[in-house]
């Protein structure tokens, strides 16, 4: 009983894998209604290639327990999703009379649109996790430079006689605005960089998956 139980699952994986071969088999050569599938087949891979390229350019070498390099795929795949969208789109449409091959491609939009709904959160993260970076560093700067800044000010010996407590005391806040400043600078950058990126992908998701059940 047990050995049945044990083969049944492979014999159903074999007979799923050699009728999905044969059916990919039997897809070629593919038959085309007019140029016009022709043509959205051939400029829907030149989109899906030219994205790749985009990627394999900003995702080698891979780091994946990098933030900044989390971060910069995100950005880049919000960015060019369009792309990619545009491209699986001229895919389907060049595929219309495959019904097997446009099945594989509505598919993976399916699956890709639910990822890219998903990865928001992921984006999130990070871009927590940066700002909290780019903080600390603003912050351990500051206090470098207040340091110094009271060093001179207990020196008995200044460097320039110019140089007073009093305007020492007025560095130091403009040390201290500077750092607000920047801070608030960063935040908003990030913020709103997550925003757009997040509001690219939601947009993408839903087309994705608009594709993948309409198609």
């Amino acid at each position: 009983m047990s050995l049945l139980a044990i083969r049944l699952p492979q014999l159903g994986w074999s007979k799923w894998f050699r009728r999905n071969t044969r059916q990919l088999r039997n897809s070629f050569p593919l038959t085309f209604r007019s140029v016009g599938h022709k043509l959205g087949l051939i400029v829907g891979l030149a989109c899906i290639g030219g994205f790749l390229v985009d990627l394999t350019g900003v995702a080698l070498p891979l780091k994946f327990l990098d933030t900044e390099w989390r971060f910069s795929v995100f950005r880049m795949v919000s960015d060019r999703s369009i792309v990619l969208i545009c491209g699986l789109a001229l895919l389907c449409f060049g595929l219309l009379d495959s019904r097997y091959l446009k099945r594989i491609v509505t598919r993976f939009c399916l699956v890709l649109g639910v990822v890219f709904l998903l990865s928001g959160v992921l984006g999130l993260r990070d871009t927590i996790e940066l700002r909290d970076q780019a903080i600390g560093n603003i912050d351990n700067q500051s206090i470098q430079a207040l340091r110094q800044l009271e060093t001179a000010k207990t020196s008995s010996q200044l460097p320039d006689p110019n140089i007073t407590p009093e305007r020492l005391d007025q560095v130091s806040q403009q040390v201290r605005q500077q750092a607000e400043q920047q801070k608030g600078a960063t935040r908003n950058r990030l913020y709103k960089v997550l925003a757009v990126a997040i509001g690219n992908l939601l947009v993408s998701g839903f087309a994705l998956i608009a594709i993948a059940l309409l198609i």
